[in-house]
């Protein structure tokens, strides 16, 4: 690990204002293929020509109003209505096909087209996309994400493609914004995570955040989550207050501990060989459709994120522990050093985490946050 110092959050404005919104530049246009956002050129092509197309876009949430059905019933909207139904994309929701990792080996052997999940499911098929989940090192999403678009995405689909037999479709879009922990006894300062035990995905820095603290890890799907809370096999889990809201985690947990510890961003991808065999006219207007749909995502992340957590509190009845700065610089000290050691040691491409911390600060530059 190269040397360090602990990375400070900072408090600046958040949500959309701290960007202005999000901001497509040169930086996605390689991914994109082009400019033009949800009404792109090849919406308006004539795909009469073409044969027909079927294909399966699958992701963990159940239908309903949740960032990954919304990104889903998008990109389905859009390719349908740009070919007249000619390109037909079915939806595959809430595990309808198997757990995330099932959804994802089919999809990179080529039996299901497109996912949108969460990039740790990543972790076992390529280590490097655990970049962004070193602790407390990101202050606000929407800066974050400029950072990926503006700086990095082209990187990251580099290196996706060279280990896996994956590519993004289009923009990632956040899992909800950062993940924070809940639990069935009240959690508010580092030494109470002593002898608990949280839910984790197969990530490696999210094991190891969780062991820092002094909790157990348990690995286990989103689908096993909330009967292993409701049976009191666990004590908590950590996800983003969207989704401890989609899985109406309230009803089993009673405690959450807002300290935004780790980004949770979604990774739309499809399988490479099958996307390079697609005409031209059908790629461009994937990628299209992909951009509109991850621009939908995001607005209603930036909507959940202003009212969910007074709708948690007031309505759901769940008590939200707010640390305060020296409760998270704590935190920080506690775990922000070691958890990164474990995140390089399980990249084989380290230049990526470092490049991705470096677009963070450009980004804070370009937005006068810094």
């Amino acid at each position: 690990m190269p040397e360090s110092t602990v990375r400070t959050r900072r408090r600046f404005l958040t949500g959309a204002a701290a960007v202005g919104g999000v901001t497509l530049t040169a930086g996605c246009t390689e991914i994109l293929g082009g400019d033009d956002g949800g009404e792109g050129a090849a919406a308006g092509e004539d795909f009469s020509d073409l044969e027909s197309m079927e294909a399966t876009i699958a992701h963990p949430a159940p239908p309903g109003l949740n960032r990954d059905h919304r990104y889903a019933l998008s990109f389905k909207n859009y390719v349908e209505n740009a070919t007249d139904g000619q390109f037909s994309v079915e939806i595959a929701a809430g595990g309808e096909l198997g757990n995330e990792t099932e959804v994802m080996e089919q999809v990179l052997d080529g039996v299901i087209e497109f996912n949108n999940t969460t990039g740790q499911v990543f972790a076992p098929f390529n280590p490097n996309v655990i970049a962004w989940t070193i602790p407390y090192a990101f202050d606000d999403m929407e800066t974050l994400l400029y950072a990926i678009d503006n700086q990095w995405q082209e990187e990251f689909d580099r290196n996706l493609r060279e280990n896996t037999n994956a590519m993004l479709m289009g923009p990632v879009y956040d899992g909800g914004g950062f993940q924070v922990w809940s639990a069935n006894s009240r959690v508010a300062s580092a030494s109470d995570f002593e002898g608990m035990s949280f839910r984790t995905m197969a990530s490696p820095s999210h094991q190891a955040l969780t062991e820092e603290l002094g909790a157990t890890s348990e690995v286990m799907s989103w689908t096993e989550l909330y009967e292993a809370l409701d049976t009191g096999v666990i004590s908590g889990q950590k996800n983003p207050i969207a989704t401890f809201v989609l899985g109406n985690l309230h009803e089993v947990q009673d405690y959450i501990f807002l300290d935004n510890h780790q980004a949770m961003i979604q990774v739309p991808y499809t399988n490479e060989e099958w996307f390079n065999g697609l005409p031209a006219a059908y790629q461009s207007l994937i990628r299209e459709a992909a951009f509109s749909a991850a621009m939908d995502a995001r607005y209603l992340n930036r909507l959940n994120r202003s009212r969910q957590i007074p709708m948690v509190r007031n309505e759901l009845g769940v008590e939200i522990v707010e640390p305060d700065e020296s409760t998270l610089d704590e935190l920080r000290s506690q775990t922000q050093e070691p958890v990164e050691e474990v995140i390089r040691d399980e990249m084989t491409d380290t230049a990526l985490l470092d490049s991705l911390l470096e677009a963070y600060d450009w980004a804070l530059e370009e937005t006068g946050q810094a």
